[in-house]
């Protein structure tokens, strides 16, 4: 998220250093048919992706379908037994909810149309 490695190097913890590492996966480009497309009515292909938390306690990975799962690292590191507890689970996926609304692709966002066209919004400002 472009901050500095260099403390590490000076053997300091960097300030503002987060506290989890995210990354996320689509496999639609797999899973196109060969011939007729149906998408974009077919929204299956929408749902063909995942994304995952993973800070030094737990995983947490949330589907496109909806499914996840969660995983207590320091019980099973090897991610095979899902978590259930409703508490620990919550924590993480709202933590996961919070990052991609900070990191949600803005490309088209804060534009402005008016009878002039467009232009960045508040166009008073620029």
């Amino acid at each position: 998220d472009g901050l500095p490695l260099t403390p590490f190097l000076r053997g300091e913890d960097p300030p503002h250093w987060r506290a989890a590492a995210h990354w996320e996966f689509d496999w639609r480009g797999s899973n196109i048919p060969k011939g007729a497309q149906a998408w974009p009515w077919d929204r299956r292909l929408e749902q063909q992706n995942l994304a995952v938390l993973r800070s030094e306690e737990a995983a947490y990975v949330q589907f496109g379908d909806g499914a996840w799962l969660c995983f207590d690292l320091a019980a099973d590191p090897t991610w095979r037994t899902p978590l259930a507890d409703t508490g620990v689970v919550l924590a993480h996926a709202q933590a996961m909810l919070t990052w991609r609304a900070q990191h949600a692709d803005r490309t088209l966002t804060g534009l402005l149309i008016e009878n002039g066209g467009t232009g960045r919004w508040p166009a008073a400002h620029t």
